[in-house]
């Protein structure tokens, strides 16, 4: 089980992480569309495998984190693919010229759905932590699951 999260955690984390490579080679076009293709290809599988896991949460806690990760990373994903098309649109805009694209975030609907996108992923980032120890601590600790429930 905990091994499962901490590919789940992987998932989560790398499209954030994956953010700072992309920007350190500058902010164009493809690279935009880049990092948003590369995150959805690790949050879809990520928001089946939250899915896969709620089901099978066996405490109250990790049913209630499980749960919230269930609601605030597909939000999370959904708002990288509004994001994703809207950097696409752009980019055919643009002439399909791999222009800077330093201005979809100050203004327009990339910055409003980007506003959305981040906390969601933020949320499911800490989310996903807390899910992981919480099964370790209680795996380790051998708990019940709760009764009744």
């Amino acid at each position: 089980m905990v091994r499962r999260l901490l590919v789940l955690s992987a998932l989560v984390w790398l499209p954030f992480l994956s953010l700072f490579v992309f920007a350190s080679f500058g902010n164009t076009s493809l690279l935009h569309i880049a990092h948003h293709v590369i995150a959805l290809g690790l949050l879809v599988p990520a928001v089946l495998m939250t899915w896969r896991h709620r089901r099978g949460a066996t405490t109250r806690a990790t049913r209630t984190l499980a749960r919230a990760l269930a609601v605030v990373l597909p939000l999370g994903t959904l708002g990288h693919a509004v994001e994703l098309a809207i950097a696409i649109g752009r980019y055919a805009s643009d002439g399909f010229a791999n222009l800077d694209t330093t201005d979809l975030f100050d203004h327009g609907p990339h910055a409003t759905v980007a506003t959305v996108t981040a906390p969601a992923m933020l949320t499911s980032m800490l989310l996903v932590v807390a899910l992981t120890v919480t099964t370790a601590v209680q795996s380790r600790r051998r708990l019940e699951p709760v009764a009744g429930e």
